[in-house]
């Protein structure tokens, strides 16, 4: 397998999307499921935390701009 990402795309997650997890070995599976469309990401526990620190920063940046 190799370490670097291969895929380019985009989805747009709002709050009917429904996101649901489980753990695939030692990695964490992320299910997003919409009404048509069905997305699946595998996450190391590393790849896990760099994601929660992008998507915290990414948080604060979209608050910090609705003021």
């Amino acid at each position: 397998m190799r370490s670097d990402l291969e895929i380019n795309t985009w989805a747009k997650v709002s709050d009917t999307c429904d996101i649901s997890v489980a753990v695939e070995g030692g990695d964490l599976s992320v299910q997003f499921r919409g009404q048509l469309d069905n997305f699946e990401m595998l996450f190391s526990p590393a790849g896990l935390d760099q994601l929660i620190a992008a998507a915290t920063r990414g948080r604060d940046l979209l608050k910090s701009a609705a003021v």
